[in-house]
Formats: C-alpha cells, sequence, structure tokens
C-alpha cells in the first residue's frame, strides 16, 4: 500500500523572475507520485497573473528544507523523497520539461488533483531528480507578495 505525504512551501518575494516557493525531490529506490497539489497567495493582491509551472529538476539548488507530514498517522513518519522551500539557489530545471504551465489570477488559490492512479506526476528514480514549482510574475499589476505551493504525493 503506498505511503502518502503532504509539503507545504512557500516564496518570500515573487518577482519576475522565477522563482521555486517548493521542490520535491525523490530518491534512487522511490519514484514520488504527485497526486495533488495547490497554488496560492497570501499578500495584497490584485487583478494580475502569476505564471506558475511546474518542471523537472535535475539538482535542488538552495532551499529551507521541509519534512514532508505523513498522511495516514498509523504509516511511518518519514518519506524517501524530500522537499525544500523558498529556494535562494535556484534548483536545475530540465530544458522542455513542464509539466504545468498556466496563468493564474493573483487572487485565485488553484488546486490540481490526478483524476486517475495512472495521471500523478511522477519523479525518477535518481538522485536529485525532483520536479519543482516556479511562480513569476510578468504583467500589471505585479504582485511582490508571498506564493504558496502544497504538495500531496505518494511513495
Amino acid at each position: 500500500m503506498a505511503r502518502r505525504f503532504a509539503e507545504p512551501g512557500n516564496i518570500a518575494a515573487v518577482s519576475s523572475s522565477f522563482k521555486t516557493p517548493l521542490l520535491l525531490t525523490g530518491s534512487t529506490t522511490v519514484r514520488a507520485k504527485i497526486f495533488h497539489f495547490v497554488l496560492s497567495t497570501t499578500g495584497a493582491a490584485a487583478d494580475g497573473v502569476l505564471e506558475w509551472i511546474l518542471q523537472r529538476s535535475t539538482a535542488v539548488g538552495t532551499t529551507t528544507a521541509v519534512t514532508p507530514r505523513n498522511l495516514d498517522a498509523t504509516d511511518p513518519a518519514t518519506a524517501a523523497a524530500t522537499s525544500g522551500s523558498n529556494a535562494t539557489t535556484e534548483p536545475t530545471y530540465t530544458a522542455s520539461s513542464s509539466l504545468f504551465d498556466e496563468g493564474i489570477n493573483q487572487r485565485a488559490t488553484y488546486t490540481w488533483n490526478a483524476w486517475t492512479e495512472g495521471a500523478q506526476l511522477v519523479t525518477t528514480t535518481s538522485a536529485n531528480n525532483g520536479i519543482g514549482i516556479s511562480c513569476l510574475s510578468s504583467v500589471a499589476p505585479a504582485y511582490t507578495g508571498v506564493a504558496n505551493a502544497h504538495i500531496h504525493h505518494e511513495e
């Protein structure tokens, strides 16, 4: 039976270049499968657009460690996958590896759920390879507040 975990993350200040609020990194033994994610803001938003992108990464960059939280209290508390938030050095993203790329109103909260078992977003079984969520504000009015991302994954 799959073990399920939750990871919250944020980026302290959205800018006009992509910043990573959350990165999920698989392991050499487990492929992490994202079945749910949520994107939102907590600052003073306006009717502008944030571009959100999920893409594959091959190096983790520098992030604040996030401990995956088990969704079932009877499961082991430790995940094989690791997570990081609020990247100060961006992860290395694979070119043309976008799994999701959408403009979303700053005032909106967006929720994605895998519609079936095979629709999850899956990491590879390689060290330091994962899937990151990044956002930017490039359309007026600019947004420079906090952006939040939340992932649920299973192993």
